[in-house]
């Protein structure tokens, strides 16, 4: 293993204290990017799904069993909405803000973790890539913002593989080894299913085969800590299972898990797919997925495995072994490999903390490229601030605009401080490498903030145009006047969740007489007189009475 940067140099870029500094940086950068206008925009696509069946929870007292719209929901497990129903108990109600304060708190989670973890083997500039990567990344800074499982999942999964690798490394076995992992991985199976299981053991047991030490999986620790595993997964199952059935829980295991992704594209889709799948992944991480292609070379892995010993080669050993699943699936999406994307930000982080001491060593081909993209990602600062002040000039949309010009340039300024300091404490061949952090978190803040000014507001608009559930919800409790609505066949659940409670419920086979939302123009015969009509992006939605006033047989 390799020694610890710590051990063998001295100065600000290796002391081997984690720096209070960073992690008061992070939880300030996660409150200043994440937080502002969280419940801006009102939850859309399966965020409004994930927030109704919290509500749910708490208005029935039952948390164990999940219920969407009067039924038992099996598609996903019931972890993401529990986060979701405490923080709601603790604000009083489960609105946009609190459906997506859980995503903000587990993506900060993650980087405190992974900056702790690996305090004994990266350097100060390391984990101050690490951590600043884990909270700036593109995708990460999405999903981290919205009512979703994905960060929830994410941190788990990682949290998981990562526990194992620090026992792993601390001389762990049997039980004490496997537990604490296989509970992480139990955790994260209720949040999102099977897939936790896969990322789990597609990066340990290709690491114990590379090690020679895979009768570790047939141990009698493992296999205990497999068994605590089951426990805790199959309980949450059986429960389902006495409401629905094991039929019903077989069907849906096919439809989210064996069947996604695979049977509706052909070979000309898939060998799309093949070939631009990663590009959108290193996409998803710019840009510090700039310091990801130096790992083609041989002599750069060298270094790493000579630097950082297993903790580079657990790391890129997991990243290798969990892409072919998705890479050579048919239609899966980024966010499927987003459990991988802290193990290749940490890859990233290797490599930069590297740079920072060795560069000397590099080839002079990877010397240009950082020298490069250091310059490239310069002066594309300057050209974001300009666009921030393009972006002023916009007309504005009922929402309104925000107008952050002032903060974007007094950051701009700070980040132009901050990256003479780094460059002021550097030897002249580090300086390429010392410019190139702060000129990202830089260009990141820029663009974060473009998004709050100008295409947040838009994102409301076009929202509160195109989709429009408050308003279509509000006119229903009206139009309603104190009747229950009966919903036959699929309405968005964005109805459902903006709805006033108790307002909508199942309908029957057929419908009891009384009103009828259903999609489309074709509801239960019979439907009659039609009383409203809306639209929810493409899908219209008709509001009628059922067996009121119908005219007799033979008329």
């Amino acid at each position: 293993m390799g020694a610890s940067p710590g051990a063998t140099e001295s100065g600000w870029a290796t002391r081997a204290a984690a720096p209070g500094w960073l992690y008061a940086t992070l939880v300030i950068l996660v409150a200043a990017l994440y937080l502002p206008w969280l419940g801006f925009v009102d939850l859309l696509v399966e965020e409004p799904r994930r927030a109704l069946i919290a509500r749910t929870m708490l208005e029935s007292g039952d948390f164990l069993v999940p219920r969407l719209g009067g039924e038992i929901y099996t598609a996903k497990p019931p972890l993401f909405n529990w986060a979701v129903a405490g923080l709601g108990a603790l604000s009083g109600v489960v609105n946009e803000w609190s459906a997506r304060l859980p995503s903000v708190l587990a993506t900060l989670t993650l980087a405190l973790i992974l900056v702790h973890g690996t305090r004994r083997e990266l350097g100060r500039p390391g984990r101050w890539f690490l951590g600043l990567s884990l909270v700036l990344a593109p995708e990460i800074l999405a999903k981290g913002t919205l009512a979703e499982i994905e960060m929830l999942f994410t941190l788990l999964v990682a949290a998981s593989l990562w526990s194992w690798h620090a026992l792993w490394r601390a001389g762990h076995s049997g039980w004490r080894l496997w537990l604490a992992p296989l509970l992480l991985v139990a955790l994260a199976y209720l949040a999102k299913r099977e897939p936790a299981v896969l990322f789990f053991y597609l990066g340990v047991v290709p690491y114990l085969a590379l090690r020679g030490r895979w009768r570790e999986l047939f141990g009698p620790g493992h296999l205990a800590a497999f068994g605590a595993f089951v426990l805790v997964v199959g309980g949450w199952l059986s429960l389902v299972a006495a409401q629905v059935g094991w039929e019903a829980l077989w069907a849906t295991l096919q439809r989210e898990v064996l069947s996604r992704g695979v049977s509706a594209f052909g070979w000309r889709d898939l060998l799309v797919h093949v070939l631009l799948y990663p590009l959108e992944l290193l996409a998803a991480l710019l840009p510090f997925s700039l310091l990801l292609p130096p790992l083609l070379s041989r002599r750069v892995r060298g270094m790493l495995r000579e630097r950082y010993g297993e903790l580079a080669v657990f790391a890129g050993v997991a990243l290798v072994a969990n892409l072919p699943l998705y890479w050579l699936r048919g239609d899966a999406s980024v966010r499927y490999f987003l459990p991988m994307f802290p193990f290749a930000l940490l890859l990233a982080a290797l490599v930069f903390d590297a740079a920072w001491t060795q560069l000397g060593e590099w080839t002079t081909a990877w010397r240009t490229y950082l020298r490069r993209v250091s310059l490239l990602l310069y002066w594309l600062i300057p050209a974001l601030v300009l666009l921030l002040v393009a972006t002023t000039l916009l007309p504005r949309h009922e929402v309104g605009r925000f107008n952050l010009l002032p903060e974007a340039l007094v950051y701009f300024v700070a980040t132009a401080a901050l990256a003479a300091a780094w460059l002021d404490r550097g030897r002249p061949a580090r300086q390429p490498v010392a410019v190139l952090l702060p000129v990202m978190v830089g260009l990141v803040v820029l663009g974060r903030m473009i998004y709050f000014n100008a295409l947040l507001p838009d994102k409301a608009f076009r929202a509160a145009r195109d989709h429009n559930a408050p308003a279509i919800a509000a006119t229903l409790a009206r139009s309603a006047a104190g009747q229950p609505v009966q919903v036959w066949g699929e309405v968005p659940w964005a109805i459902w969740y903006y709805a006033p409670p108790g307002l909508l419920e199942r309908s029957g086979q057929p419908p009891r007489p009384g009103l009828v939302l259903y999609a489309g123009t074709a509801g239960p015969a019979g439907t009659q007189p039609v009383l409203e009509r809306f639209r929810y992006k493409t899908l219209e939605l008709t509001l009628a009475s059922w067996g009121v006033g119908r005219p007799a047989a033979g008329d």
